[in-house]
């Protein structure tokens, strides 16, 4: 992404690339380049972007020079953002197999950088492979649970071993448990899998039915709400 060279007037700005890939690797050349100019000024070097959790390519083959003239141009600016994952966790209250699907979401600030929904393992694991090193916000929340949210950080390092704990009894995901939760397992209750007024939203503990042990999870929640 070389700017143009010129022979009056000012050389090109080199442009910008940004490179997202699993691994970087080989032996060719990554350039972002300001223009020469023969009369004018250099033009500046651009920006190259490069994240990946495995830079193999040499950083001596990205360059961003300035171009040459009267006056050479800036040198324009490299960023190489190594990931470093996010793992832990998430014990979701009154079922047996954790093999859900729950939304990750990571916050910086007043923004949302990552949003994502996968399903645990059925120890409750999860990993977050590909995050860029910063402070954040953690929130996490199932389908059927209240949400949970917390700090943290991987500016040094990877961070591994969270455990979060989701309470049951959110069966429309609003993140309250209140009457509206109640209304819809009073409708499916008594009911299994394939019965005509079979809600799996009001099968809190994901055992294919709606009885007893759900109402008994909404009820010792009842009126919680999750966090923001």
């Amino acid at each position: 992404a070389n700017g143009e060279n010129a022979g009056s007037g000012g050389g090109g700005s080199g442009g910008s690339i940004w490179i997202d890939a699993g691994v970087v690797t080989g032996s060719g050349f990554v350039q972002a380049h300001g223009g020469s100019a023969i009369t004018g000024g250099g033009g500046g070097g651009g920006r190259i972007a490069i994240l990946t959790p495995h830079l193999l390519l040499p950083l001596s083959n990205v360059t961003v020079f300035g171009g040459s003239g009267w006056e050479s141009g800036c040198r324009g600016t490299i960023y190489t953002g190594v990931f470093r994952g996010i793992s832990g966790r998430v014990l979701l209250e009154g079922v047996s197999d954790a093999r859900q699907p729950v939304t990750f979401e990571l916050r910086s600030g007043a923004q949302c950088r990552y949003v994502t929904t996968l399903t645990l393992g059925a120890d409750g694991s999860f990993v977050l492979p590909e995050v860029l090193p910063g402070q954040y916000t953690l929130a996490v929340k199932g389908p059927k649970w209240l949400r949970r949210v917390l700090s943290v950080d991987n500016t040094t390092g990877e961070v591994s071993g969270l455990v979060l704990s989701l309470l049951a009894g959110d069966a429309n995901n609003d993140n309250s448990v209140d009457l509206l939760d109640l209304d819809l397992l009073v409708a499916a209750f008594d009911a299994y899998e394939g019965d005509p007024h079979w809600n799996p939203e009001a099968d809190l503990n994901c055992d294919g039915s709606v009885d007893i042990l759900d109402l008994d999870l909404l009820i010792r929640n009842f009126d919680l709400t999750g966090d923001a």
